[in-house]
């Protein structure tokens, strides 16, 4: 072997180098694809968190609408509720304010005259209810009642009486049932029993039964002007 021959031999390039630039390209590429691949995995894996998380998001926003929906129709229903309320209280208060009308239609009821009446059997003309002063009496008035043991209170010209369950007064004798009650001492009436009478000249008697003996009848009397012209 010549000294050209071993200088040649020498340098010859080893065999990992041999393959050139080549070998290089291949090792990046493969490198490149790995790297590209895992970030492929990862974008998908975020893709697919971020659609769980939208869909949640999605969840709760319906909820929320449905529930503020609802809350919605609950106040109006309640705004209804309360404007139905202030308009029944409203009428209420213009019921209550408006003034009460005599039955004359023209003034308000005042007393006449009141206190003990005392009609005994021994009176045969009767009891004028229409009269004024301590004797309730008018010369020139009809009578309403007279008093006999065997028959009772005998209303007369007219008069016309009701037995109610409470205190006779103006306006709790603007009631229906006037007519001839039994108020004797058959009928038994108790002590405090509430009439009320209907003059012969329309006016309202209010009486509460004080006694009743086969001697008198006594009541607890107030009277009313004015006269009611559409009593009957």
């Amino acid at each position: 072997m010549t000294m050209q021959e071993r200088t040649d031999g020498a340098d010859a390039p080893p065999p990992s180098q041999a393959s050139g630039p080549g070998g290089k390209n291949k090792s990046s590429w493969k490198k490149a694809t790995a790297i590209l691949a895992f970030l492929a995995a990862l974008l998908g894996l975020t893709s697919a968190i971020l659609g769980l998380v939208a869909r949640h998001a999605s969840q709760q926003n319906q909820t929320l609408t449905i529930n503020l929906e609802q809350a919605n129709s609950a106040k109006v229903s309640a705004e209804q509720s309360v404007s139905a309320a202030q308009s029944t209280i409203s009428s209420l208060q213009s019921q209550l304010a408006a003034p009460t009308e005599s039955p004359s239609g023209s003034q308000p009821p005042t007393n006449r005259n009141s206190g003990i009446v005392t009609i005994a059997a021994s009176n045969t003309s009767g009891f004028d209810f229409d009269g004024m002063g301590k004797t309730w009496q008018e010369p020139s008035g009809y009578q309403d009642a007279s008093y006999d043991a065997s028959t009772g209170l005998y209303l007369q010209n007219g008069a016309t009486a009701v037995i109610i369950p409470t205190q006779a007064t103006y306006d709790s004798c603007q009631t229906t049932g006037y007519g001839r009650p039994e108020i004797s001492l058959k009928a038994n009436l108790p002590r405090g029993t509430n009439i009320c009478l209907r003059t012969n000249e329309h006016r309202y008697v209010a009486l509460k039964l004080l006694a009743i003996t086969a001697d008198s009848i006594q009541f607890d009397a107030a009277s009313y002007d004015p006269p009611d012209p559409n009593a009957s």
